[in-house]
């Protein structure tokens, strides 16, 4: 008696990844006819999956998995990244008489400046700017925070402003 034994077709899948992560598996191997191969990608440190590719081919933006689904040839699989810079929270105040712009909490991606508006109010000037509550500046209606690396505090004080002091005029020419 001959005993015949199916073999199905094998298909060779190549995979990699584009600079800023990986992909695993990783490299050549061999995947029987009508399998199913899972991809996980790895974004290095400030980067993100943008596609997968399939022969050359945008098969799906984002996300760090994909799966080649009954599988009936040879395919090349690769996972693209994009950087993102990192971001740093700025937290804007103003002290009172007067205000500041932009005011409140943002992001900054990393290496960003940003400058800062201060309007005093009536009867008010600009006192001094302060950074993570140092003094940073003295006066002044703007101030701008340059290649911004962490997350900061930036806070404007304001005083009242100095009446104008009025000289008495000398009496002069005058008999009593």
């Amino acid at each position: 008696q001959v005993t015949f034994t199916y073999v199905p077709p094998q298909y060779t899948i190549n995979a990699s990844a584009g600079g800023g992560g990986s992909i695993s598996p990783n490299g050549s191997f061999s995947k029987n006819a009508g399998d199913n191969q899972a991809f996980t990608a790895t974004p290095n440190a400030n980067y993100v999956v943008n596609q997968w590719l399939v022969d050359s081919g945008v098969v799906q933006n984002g996300g760090t998995g994909y799966t080649l689904n009954n599988i009936q040839s040879a395919h090349s699989v690769q996972v693209t990244f994009t950087y993102v810079p990192p971001q740093y929270t700025i937290n804007a105040s103003a002290g009172s008489g007067g205000s500041i712009s932009p005011n409140g909490s943002f992001s900054k991606n990393a290496g960003d400046s940003q400058s800062f508006t201060a309007t005093p109010s009536a009867n008010y000037v600009v006192n001094q700017w302060l950074v993570d509550s140092g003094v940073v500046q003295y006066g002044g209606t703007s101030y701008t925070l340059s290649n911004i690396q962490v997350g900061h505090s930036v806070q404007v004080t304001f005083t009242q402003a100095s009446s104008p002091k009025i000289s008495n005029p000398k009496l002069t020419g005058t008999t009593f």
